[in-house]
């Protein structure tokens, strides 16, 4: 009976995880969706997972299956609180004390799992932050011992969607890499290697940019830059489809400016935010207030540096990122559509991101 308790304890704390804001895990009067395979002993002090040395082979491990789609094309921070003791090396460098995500897409299997000490130690949080492709056929949660031993407590295990990632790299027209200035492609604003945004590229690879959700992309074509007197062969306008998107109540744009003025709030560009619900709702973007020079980087009042990059010069280059609040009738969102309107600067967009959660 003590058992039974504890396991339902287990399933309240993992009931406490949070996918856009609601429970991942739904909270159910049974533990039907959790399977225990091996000699795994469950009992309550926070929460604690014991495994004997001479029961270490195998996977031992509680499990619970989510549908697909509850992760797939999303950026998803898993994190918890933890205590070690005695967490034996498994048999294999990567095994051990295991608090991992098994999936597999069309590629193969995929595996998503926390940094988990060796030894004994104190409490201490851990976290990482993946994102699941769109692609994503099955995905098991596991808590437990893979040809490992010892003592694991835990409490605050949370799964976190910050957001799903909108490509835009279909309507984009320059990379980062401009070698000729002038020429009409290349790269950013078309201003040559001097002012191009070389130095940001391996900054790019990353998915959380001050704590915001963004998924850049880096090829050739990977960014939108918008037609300005100052760059006539930009984009006018460009649509981008949204494919199968979840609910999202802000819109996170990461961006910049390139030749701006240092005051002055003109619009440099709109976007267009289309819904299923046959809505729609636009934002001006303007200057000095959503974004800045990315060469100056002015502070903004509705928008942050987010990303910065060391230059040959010793100067700075970097991007903002800017928060939209969408309308809570606007439907799941089906399309977006950027309008050049500056009269001056180049508007760059980098990436989009559509989120449940309120993060700037």
């Amino acid at each position: 009976m003590k058992t039974a308790y504890c396991v339902a304890m287990l399933w309240w704390c993992l009931a406490t995880s949070a996918l856009f804001g609601q429970a991942l895990v739904s909270e159910v009067n049974e533990l039907a969706a959790w399977s225990k395979k091996g000699p795994l002993l469950v009992e309550m002090a926070d929460l604690k997972l014991n495994l004997l040395e001479e029961d270490r082979a195998g996977f031992n491990a509680l499990r619970r299956n989510f549908a697909p789609d509850q992760l797939a094309g999303r950026i998803v921070r898993m994190s918890a609180e933890l205590r070690g003791e005695d967490i034996l090396q498994g048999t294999r460098p990567y095994y051990g004390a295991k608090i991992q995500v098994e999936a597999a897409n069309s590629k193969g299997p995929l595996y998503y799992g926390l940094p988990i000490p060796l030894g004994s130690f104190d409490w201490r949080k851990v976290e990482r932050t993946d994102y699941y492709p769109s692609d994503l056929q099955r995905a098991e949660l596991c808590v437990g011992f893979q040809e490992s031993a010892g003592t694991l407590w835990l409490r605050s295990l949370r799964m976190d969607v910050l957001g799903r990632p909108i490509g835009i790299a279909a309507a984009a027209n320059m990379g980062y890499v401009d070698e000729t200035a002038g020429d009409g492609e290349g790269g950013w604003a078309d201003q040559g290697p001097e002012n191009d945004a070389r130095a940001l590229t391996p900054l790019l690879k990353e998915l959380i940019y001050e704590g915001l959700p963004f998924m850049p992309a880096t090829g050739e074509k990977a960014v939108m830059a918008m037609r300005s007197p100052k760059f006539p062969a930009g984009l006018p306008a460009a649509t981008v489809s949204v494919k199968a998107a979840g609910p999202a109540r802000f819109l996170y744009v990461l961006h910049a400016l390139c030749q701006g003025t240092p005051d002055g709030t003109a619009g440099v560009g709109m976007i267009s935010v289309v819904g299923d619900e046959e809505r729609s709702q636009q934002f001006v973007v303007r200057e000095n207030v959503d974004v800045g020079d990315w060469q100056k980087l002015p502070p903004v009042p509705n928008g942050k540096v987010v990303l910065k990059a060391q230059c040959a010069d010793g100067g700075e280059n970097g991007l903002y990122a800017t928060k939209f609040a969408l309308n809570a009738d606007l439907g799941t969102i089906t399309e977006l559509r950027f309008v050049a309107q500056s009269e001056r600067a180049v508007w760059v967009i980098v990436a989009v991101t559509a989120s449940e959660m309120d993060l700037l």
